[in-house]
């Protein structure tokens, strides 16, 4: 029992210290006040304004960034629950595979709105926005 208790505060521990790293879309910066209507990702590009939803939820999220990823998770699974919420997940990692990955790992595979923003888009939100959610 010790050991499974240890090896749980070990692991949380790794995950804390990993995604405390200071990034620079941890940092703050002057963030618009408004999220971007448009996004260029690997698919093509989201539009905000074809969402018909009374309320729509932007996450720009990333892997290597705990907080974002389970803020992303959080956003999506409250979003199955209304019907009238959509939430979009954007993430600013740079590999298909590590973001295909991420998704299975939390349970987001079947989720149509969750993209990968090409490389220099990823970098300019990111420099831009940060991670967090945002609100339409």
């Amino acid at each position: 029992m010790n050991r499974a208790i240890f090896s749980i505060f070990l692991g949380a521990l790794v995950i804390l210290l990993i995604s405390s790293h200071d990034t620079f879309a941890s940092r703050q910066h002057n963030v618009p006040m408004k999220p971007p209507r448009e996004i260029e990702h690997i698919s093509g590009v989201f539009r905000a304004d074809s969402i018909t939803s009374p309320r729509v939820s932007l996450t720009f999220w990333s892997s290597d960034d705990a907080a974002s990823r389970l803020e992303n998770m959080q956003q999506a699974s409250l979003a199955r629950q209304d019907p009238d919420w959509t939430h979009i997940g954007v993430n600013l990692d740079e590999t298909p595979d590590l973001f295909k990955d991420f998704l299975r790992r939390d349970n987001l595979s079947d989720d149509p709105n969750q993209y990968l923003a090409v490389d220099e888009v990823a970098h300019s939100l990111a420099e831009t926005y940060g991670y967090g959610t945002w609100y339409y």
